[in-house]
């Protein structure tokens, strides 16, 4: 992701899919710079 308000904004809608947030992390992908990006690790809950 981007921009940490979209990966808000997707991870609430696929929370609204039955999907639960279980970890993140930040990946610095592009060393001397301010850019970091995100790596979720979502799981599908079992009703």
């Amino acid at each position: 992701m981007c921009d940490p308000a979209t990966l808000a904004r997707d991870i609430y809608l696929f929370e609204e899919l039955g999907y639960k947030l279980q970890e993140a992390v930040p990946v610095d992908m592009f060393p001397r710079t301010t850019h970091v990006e995100s790596v979720v690790l979502l799981t599908k809950v079992h009703n």
